[in-house]
């Protein structure tokens, strides 16, 4: 469990029913709402609920402590327009990676865990040379 949030950090998911995902804290449609709008979320009742729960609260509000400021208002108007562009189905979601495949790949996520860097030349030179394996490992 300590792994989920960088998994979720790799996997990304195309709603359908909206029952195996998070509203605020899964990447869909492009963003993480968590992120997205940090004012709203602080007036959150419940932060863990799914994604078909919230979309099929109505009113949206009574999913938050009122009263709302008025940043936390205009990102709940936001939030009400992207809620209205998704329409439910009986399918489930269907999860997939950022590197748009259903396949995992250990290389692919390794290069976004790790990032990239370019290693000093230096490196490049005591590996390429011919002295003996324990002398690399030691340099």
């Amino acid at each position: 469990m300590k792994l989920l949030p960088k998994f979720k950090g790799l996997a990304q998911v195309k709603i359908n029913s909206g029952t195996s995902c998070l509203l605020w804290d899964d990447l869909w449609g492009g963003d993480v709402l968590a992120n997205k709008f940090l004012e709203l979320l602080s007036f959150a009742r419940k932060r863990q609920i799914t994604f078909s729960h919230g979309h099929t609260q109505i009113p949206l509000h009574s999913l938050f402590l009122l009263p709302l400021s008025a940043q936390a208002h205009s990102q709940l108007l936001l939030l009400h327009d992207e809620l209205d562009e998704i329409t439910l189905n009986e399918e489930p979601d269907i999860w997939s990676y950022i590197w748009n495949s259903e396949t995992f790949s250990v290389s692919k996520a390794y290069k976004h865990l790790s990032g990239f860097c370019h290693p000093h030349p230096a490196f490049k030179w005591t590996w390429k040379s011919s002295c003996q394996k324990k002398h690399k490992v030691f340099f």
